[in-house]
Formats: C-alpha cells, sequence, structure tokens
C-alpha cells in the first residue's frame, strides 16, 4: 500500500512549539484589552465590544503555562508608573458585572498583575458563590439587574461581611456618588476609567481587608 505522505508540523504550529509569552506581554495585552473594553462599555460602542473580547480571551486559552523556574516573581504597580511585588498571599479580589466585556477585560488586568480573581454576573451570583468569604476587595458595577453595585455592599456592610468595595458605573451621578463614598465605599469609577486609578482604588482596598 502506498505510504501517506507525513510531514513534521511546522514550527510554532503546536502548544508544545508556540512561543512562550512573557509575563510583561501578558499584562501589556490585558491592559490593551482593558483599555478597549471600558471604552467600548459606553452603551453606543457597547455591541461592538464582544469581538476584541472573544480575540482575548482565546488567545488566554491558546497561551501554553509559562515554564518554572525556581520561584516565580510576580509583579504589579504600587502606585502609577512604578512597579512592586503582590505579596506570596495573593488576596482574592472579585469582579462583579453584568456585562461580560467589561467583566472578562477587568478579570484579565487584574489576573496579570498577580492577584487571584474570580468573576460573577450579577450581586446574586456572588452572594450564593464560594468565593465571597475569600474575597479580601470588590469590584462591582453599579447598575445590574435585580441589585446595584451599592445595593450589594450595603447588604454585606449589614450582614457583618465588611468587603472593601469600588463601584464602577456608566451613567456617573454626583447624588449616588457621595451616597456611595458616604457609605464606605474605596472608589467610585465612572465608566471609561484609566487603568492607573482602578489600581489605585484596588491598592487602597487591600490595606483595609
Amino acid at each position: 500500500m502506498p505510504r501517506r505522505n507525513s510531514r513534521a508540523p511546522a514550527a510554532g504550529s503546536t502548544r508544545e512549539g508556540h512561543a512562550e509569552v512573557s509575563r510583561d506581554t501578558e499584562q501589556g495585552i490585558a491592559q490593551d484589552v482593558f483599555a478597549l473594553a471600558t471604552i467600548l462599555s459606553k452603551p453606543k460602542y457597547n455591541r461592538l465590544a464582544p469581538p476584541f473580547i472573544s480575540s482575548f480571551l482565546n488567545w488566554r486559552e491558546y497561551r501554553p503555562a509559562p515554564k518554572r523556574r525556581g520561584s516565580r516573581r510576580i509583579i504589579t504597580r504600587t502606585s502609577p508608573g512604578v512597579r512592586g511585588r503582590v505579596s506570596k498571599a495573593k488576596p482574592l479580589i472579585s469582579v462583579i458585572d453584568d456585562d461580560e466585556p467589561v467583566r472578562e477585560a477587568i478579570k484579565g488586568l487584574i489576573r496579570s498583575l498577580g492577584y487571584n480573581v474570580e468573576a460573577a454576573a450579577s450581586a446574586q451570583e456572588f452572594l450564593s458563590s464560594r468565593f465571597l468569604r475569600r474575597t479580601s476587595c470588590l469590584i462591582a458595577d453599579m447598575q445590574m439587574p435585580g441589585m446595584t453595585g451599592l445595593e450589594l455592599y450595603q447588604r454585606l456592610s449589614t450582614s457583618g461581611k465588611l468587603i472593601p468595595t469600588i463601584l464602577i458605573t456608566a451613567y456617573p451621578d454626583d447624588g449616588v456618588r457621595e451616597r456611595a463614598l458616604s457609605a464606605g465605599v474605596v472608589g467610585y469609577l465612572s465608566k471609561p476609567f484609566e487603568e492607573d486609578d482602578l489600581l489605585a482604588c484596588v491598592r487602597s482596598a487591600l490595606t483595609r481587608a
């Protein structure tokens, strides 16, 4: 019988041959996708966001896990433009947003900086999740079906579970902002917001955890 013509796969065409992506590269891509998602989170642009986010998620699934050589350094920013390390006992940051592109973009950004991160599409989903008790910082959207981000924070506070919370919104309101900050939330950010502003709020929240 004629033998099949078997060809060796081209270099880089398999997962094993795929070039290892450095943590700095992953962080840079996460930051770019985060910037796009927050801009596209504005209502008039919302339909354009999913293709950008799905491309990022596909890249993350294909990307091989980095090779472990000795101790692994995880680096993040301690202030805008300055780098520092995330402690070995990495805190868990939970992202709650019914807008999937924004939720996944923030999740990717936080993870790329070395933190543990979980996400939920609603306040109810978060309240019934297994990671509620482990959450050190909460990033929640203001406008969500069923329960707003501020209502979620108030419910947690009333039940005795004080989780430092950052509220994000595409519909900023000065009155709501004042009520939220008076209630004790760490930050109130209007979409699209700067990455450094979010990370500054995260760092502030973790000092209260």
